[in-house]
């Protein structure tokens, strides 16, 4: 029990934040007079109640239309950017895979009998550090690094789907539906 500020009476006294959740410098600004003891009632009552009242079902309503409107235009076009990414992500595959096809064959006079090949094995170029020509490094790396493969080994496109690749030509095309021809 405390004391009412405006009568000097006791009161039965209730904390309460207001509007936006922060709490007032004040301590005296967050609390809500419930009843005077002696039967007086606070001045303003009503009106504190009032504006400390939650959601109502219309504002309830408006966010929901709200957050379906944003849900229908941002799904979409997370989807289109996703695609577009996948299908970039597929051409610089592509052309990594015949890069490093046609290295393969540079340095070795052959194609490579299949991509697992490429990745398994190193290519071992020489290079130069710094100004001296009598200082020489070696060069070595995988023909290809994989990024995603399944449980065979097979090295799998942005999609998915697995490469296809012709020993013969070597050729090297995806599997995914609709991108064949690149």
């Amino acid at each position: 029990m405390f004391a009412n500020i405006t009568s000097g009476r006791p009161a039965i006294i209730v904390a309460v934040l207001p509007a936006g959740g922060r709490r007032s410098p004040s301590p005296l600004c967050n609390i809500l007079i419930i009843r005077d003891i002696y039967g007086g009632g606070a001045d303003g009552m009503a009106r504190t109640i009032a504006k400390a009242s939650g959601f109502t079902a219309l504002d309830a309503a408006i966010t929901l239309c709200l957050i379906g409107i944003l849900m229908g235009v941002v799904i979409p076009r997370y989807e289109r950017v996703a695609k577009a990414a996948r299908e970039t992500a597929l051409r610089t595959e592509l052309t990594n895979i015949r890069t490093g096809i046609k290295l393969f064959r540079l340095l070795n006079r052959r194609n490579p009998v299949s991509l697992k090949e490429m990745v398994e094995r190193n290519v071992i170029l020489p290079g130069r550090i710094g100004g001296d020509p009598f200082t020489s490094s070696i060069y070595e790396q995988k023909y290809l690094m994989h990024n995603a493969v399944d449980e065979e080994g097979n090295i799998l496109d942005s999609f998915g789907n697995k490469f296809e690749y012709d020993p013969k030509t070597g050729g090297v095309r995806t599997t995914t539906e609709g991108y064949e021809a690149w």
